[in-house]
């Protein structure tokens, strides 16, 4: 991607080059979540989302507590394509602890 960006700005001098902010963004955030520290912190997050969503009994029981407790909103899973997806899933658990708490 860069020999190609490189490449066609050599190639055509009168177009400017802009790079997307998004993009940007997202490769830092790639990058940070890259470190071992943040990998561990996502990895057992991830860990924990999927196998309470992948099993009806569990997820029932949480979203129980949660109605009670007044949060309307479950546990939202992550995939390494959408670096917002992340942070949703990790809102989610932060949202819940409460319930998460109780549950356990």
């Amino acid at each position: 991607m860069v020999a190609m960006r490189r490449n066609v700005l050599h190639a055509f001098k009168h177009m400017v080059e802009f790079r997307c902010m998004m993009h940007a963004f997202n490769t830092c955030m790639g990058s940070l979540l890259g470190h071992a520290w943040a990998k561990k912190i996502v990895k057992r997050n991830q860990k924990m989302v999927t196998s309470i969503r992948a099993s009806h009994l569990p997820l029932t029981e949480l979203g129980k507590i949660a109605n009670r407790m007044g949060i309307t909103r479950m546990l939202i899973t992550s995939n390494k394509t959408r670096f917002t997806s992340v942070h949703a899933s990790m809102e989610s658990v932060v949202r819940l602890q409460p319930a998460l708490t109780d549950w356990s």
